[in-house]
């Protein structure tokens, strides 16, 4: 992994695309839904990866081993 770049989830559903993505530390990670023309139709922020993606599973059952880290 680069460690100069922050780090990318990404999972695509039928009408949805979804992406996690690294922000600073101190800030943390954000989950973000689009809509099938690519609109952001909701962000969701929590403090760790871990956090994020249980919440991705809670809130729109994606699969924990269903992302796919974006090199």
């Amino acid at each position: 992994m680069n460690t100069d770049k922050y780090r990318v989830f990404e999972y695509k559903s039928k009408d949805k695309f979804f992406k996690i993505e690294e922000d600073l530390p101190d800030v943390g990670w954000y989950l973000k839904v689009f809509d099938s023309k690519m609109n952001c139709i909701a962000d969701h922020l929590q403090n760790d990866l871990n956090s994020i993606i249980e919440f991705g599973l809670e809130e729109y059952g994606i699969e924990k081993n269903i992302w796919t880290e974006k090199l």
